[in-house]
């Protein structure tokens, strides 16, 4: 991911420097969407694997309720909380549990929470 990330820079520095209205500018402007589209893809894949692996690991599956957009407030974390993207990790972990309940005997019977912010659990 990190690769492409660098990808996507280059991509977008050489666009800024094309003439508005060129035929270079739109040739840049499409390498430039297909960078995003790798990394889209590259986090996509790895959101995929990671839910695959979690549900295959453990037997309970716990979710807290975030304020991501007041923790996206933080200008040097924003960035590796936003490429997180804790919401959709939790949808697919929801759904890798749900497509393999019918295959394995062991994943019926995982236990999904939602925990909500600011709780106390003792």
């Amino acid at each position: 991911m990190l690769r492409a990330e660098r990808n996507l820079r280059k991509k977008q520095k050489s666009l800024s420097r094309k003439v508005k209205g060129s035929r270079n500018r739109e040739k840049a402007k499409l390498l430039v969407a297909k960078a995003y589209e790798k990394l889209t893809n590259a986090r996509h894949d790895f959101q995929h694997k990671l839910s695959k692996r979690i549900v295959d690991k453990n037997q309970a599956l716990i979710f807290e309720k975030l304020k991501s957009s007041n923790m996206m407030k933080n200008g040097k974390l924003a960035k590796h909380i936003g490429d997180a993207a804790w919401f959709s990790l939790s949808g697919m972990s929801n759904s890798a549990r749900d497509r393999n309940a019918g295959m394995n005997i062991r994943l019926a019977g995982i236990i999904d929470l939602k925990a909500e912010g600011f709780t106390v659990s003792a």
